[in-house]
């Protein structure tokens, strides 16, 4: 039990209405019903089922179209290299054709 408080002395602040003393647990709560989540799945389902599958076809044209990319710059490189003597890693003093290096990941 605490000694009353002296005159002068901080006493700690009033207790709120309604508040619950400290130390003891908060009140359960329940989840909210799941039959809304349902009815957003099966519309999920079927608004946007069918753009993820377009998606993936998606993905595997760029991916083909990125890689025919890649190769026709290399060759567009190798013909700077064999026409122009274009080095890659440095520009010499005599060259007359500049540009910055670049390889696509």
């Amino acid at each position: 039990m605490r000694p009353p408080a002296t005159p002068g002395a901080l006493s700690p602040p009033p207790r709120r209405p309604g508040a619950r003393p400290r130390g003891d647990p908060p009140p359960a709560r329940l989840p909210p019903p799941a039959d809304g989540n349902q009815a957003w799945i099966d519309s999920y389902e079927k608004d946007l089922g069918p753009f993820k599958d377009k998606y993936a076809v998606l993905v595997k044209d760029i991916e083909q179209l990125y890689g025919s990319a890649k190769e026709k710059h290399a060759k567009g490189i190798q013909m700077l290299v064999d026409e122009f003597d274009y080095h890659v890693a440095y520009k010499r003093y005599s060259d007359t054709f500049s540009a910055v290096p670049f390889k696509p990941a």
